[in-house]
């Protein structure tokens, strides 16, 4: 199960990617439905991790893979607080490929028990936010 989603985006990979990396972005990317708070946000999408409240007062870290981080062409963030980890796993992995000059293709994949149906409407959110916020940076 899970969800793999990818759209074009009219940007450069490197702008793409650091993109990412900039304070804020998490917040920028969240749809405002979802019940989650950003507690702290990661200091690096290298090593760093991010922590999210939840209703019922469980916290979301999402540790960010050293091993997988290939700017600008990959980051990958995976659950690693229990118990969350152990009920929902879940590995997101971010890839940014080059389609054309100042064009990139966006594709979001999250491994998880979660049907992919119920995260469609949150990465259609995500990529349409990305793909406006360049537009204006442009």
């Amino acid at each position: 199960m899970g969800i793999v989603h990818s759209s074009v985006v009219e940007a450069s990979r490197d702008e793409l990617f650091a993109w990412h990396t900039r304070a804020g972005a998490f917040t920028r990317l969240s749809p405002p439905w979802q019940p989650l708070s950003l507690a702290k946000e990661s200091e690096s999408l290298e090593s760093g991790c991010a922590e999210l409240r939840m209703p019922g007062g469980l916290t979301w870290v999402a540790q960010h893979d050293a091993k997988e981080y290939d700017p600008p062409h990959r980051f990958v963030d995976y659950s690693a607080a229990l118990p969350l980890r152990l009920l929902v796993p879940w590995r997101h992995t971010h890839t940014f490929d080059v389609v054309s000059e100042g064009r990139t293709r966006v594709t979001d994949r999250v491994d998880t028990i979660v049907p992919g149906q119920f995260l469609r409407s949150t990465f259609v959110y995500r990529h349409r936010q990305l793909a406006d916020d360049l537009a204006r940076h442009h």
